[in-house]
């Protein structure tokens, strides 16, 4: 799962400080199991850069890069399939996208379970100052 993260269209008089996606099991879904996650821990690709997130579960591999500024802080819950990606930085001119994301392997808990069902969420985090356009950021 990935997002892209941008400014709102009034970008002059808001700065993007966070964006998120996350996962968790459905309430509906068979008990599930950790196999494996990504990023494991917080990356900083120093500046901006291309960052690649990989899992393993069994035989089976994948993959995903992401290209992004700043800083990536994953949070993994206790649940399998609790798992949130927070991109923070600062984002206000309209070139300025980012990019947060997961990977996360997860089975069935028991054998001859077949229903899985994962809930998907995403959001931004705006920041309540008002950076000037031309000057010094003064949101931090």
């Amino acid at each position: 799962m990935y997002a892209s993260c941008a400014p709102k269209d009034d970008a002059w008089f808001t700065e993007l400080d966070e964006c998120y996606v996350s996962t968790k099991k459905s309430p509906t879904s068979d008990p599930l199991v950790w196999h494996d996650w990504s990023p494991k821990s917080s990356q900083d690709p120093g500046g901006c850069g291309n960052l690649s997130l990989s899992v393993a579960a069994g035989p089976v591999t994948a993959t995903m890069n992401l290209a992004t500024c700043e800083e990536l802080i994953p949070t993994k819950g206790e649940e399998p399939a609790d798992f949130r990606v927070n991109w923070v930085g600062d984002a206000y001119w309209d070139g300025d996208v980012r990019e947060t994301g997961l990977l996360h392997a997860v089975g069935f808990a028991n054998p001859g379970s077949n229903i899985m069902v994962l809930a998907f969420d995403y959001g931004y985090i705006y920041s309540s100052c008002n950076p000037p356009p031309d000057l010094i950021d003064q949101c931090g």
